[in-house]
């Protein structure tokens, strides 16, 4: 209220979802436009962006491109909360018919201090489906030197975890035969964390995300600038602050101009706002590695690619 009694024209932020309606039962009323940095969808509304990445549009980007490299048979661990919710069905819709299947979905408790009972039951399920008709995995990261290798039940693994959870959970993963060099370990842009290239089990595995170039710029000048590493969600802050600058210098932050189809560029990669409040963006498929990340399918670098 202070903000827009000040003459605010544009808010941008906050970033959880809870705070985002709260701000945006204010914000509608004036007239003033919301771009926030959730990554909650169903708080988004006309007037009141999400401009966070969508783990929607990750999981999507992902499995189509698994898709085109031949998988179709998936399977995911998902955590059972809003999050993995949104995962899952992201997948489902883009496994099904001729484009692919659901093999099995397996979910766990955030909170769950031993991940192994959810591995152990998406393991048996691969093997039920190997046995009822699998065949060698199209996109697998390697092969045994002489022969084919086993048959399996899925070609793909969806995790959408990150942090301390998914180093937690990607060692179990081989270790009740869900074999990453048989199947490909499909994962989302939080994947983007160095920890991750050090773990033996995720090496070769792909997710989608903004492409690490942006990203290592932008790194690189905000520790000039503050003399540490920045946090992950600093660099959709900056975006947020350019984007409204520029509009400011060149007409103003009208709906019009905050939604115009070309998009904008910034350091997470191409991005657009639409007029539902949602975002489309334009994400890479990364592979891990030791080292840097791969970029193995490049980002769009025009939004006409995404709206065929």
């Amino acid at each position: 209220r202070a903000a827009i009694a000040g003459g605010a024209q544009l808010l941008l932020g906050p970033l959880l979802g809870a705070e985002v309606a709260a701000v945006a039962a204010v914000a509608r009323g004036a007239g003033v436009p919301v771009v926030s940095f959730s990554n909650n969808a169903s708080i988004a509304q006309p007037g009141v962006w999400v401009m966070g990445l969508l783990p929607e549009a990750q999981v999507e980007r992902v499995v189509a491109y698994a898709q085109s490299r031949g998988a179709k048979r998936f399977a995911a661990l998902v955590p059972n909360n809003a999050f993995g919710r949104l995962a899952e069905e992201a997948l489902r819709r883009l496994a099904t018919g001729e484009a692919g299947e659901v093999v099995a979905v397996e979910r766990y408790e955030p909170g769950a201090t031993d991940l192994t009972p959810a591995v152990r039951r998406l393991a048996a399920a691969e093997r039920r489906a190997a046995a009822s008709g699998g065949a060698a995995s199209p996109i697998a990261a390697g092969a045994p030197p002489q022969g084919q290798p086993p048959e399996v039940g899925f070609d793909a693994v969806l995790l959408p975890e990150f942090g301390d959870r998914l180093l937690a959970l990607a060692p179990l993963l081989p270790f009740y035969d869900i074999d990453p060099n048989r199947i490909r370990y499909l994962g989302i842009s939080l994947w983007d964390d160095p920890r991750v290239a050090r773990e033996p089990a995720l090496l070769g595995g792909w997710y989608a995300g903004p492409a690490p170039d942006g990203r290592v710029q932008f790194v690189e000048r905000f520790r000039r600038v503050y003399g540490r590493e920045p946090p992950r969600v600093a660099s959709l802050g900056y975006d947020a602050a350019a984007l409204g600058a520029v509009l400011a210098k060149t007409g103003g932050v009208g709906v019009d101009r905050l939604t115009q189809g070309d998009g904008f560029a910034g350091f997470d990669g191409l991005f657009r706002l639409r007029a539902d409040g949602l975002n489309d963006r334009g994400l890479a498929v990364i592979q891990v590695q030791r080292g840097n990340p791969r970029v193995i399918d490049p980002a769009p670098d025009r939004f006409v690619d995404l709206t065929q």
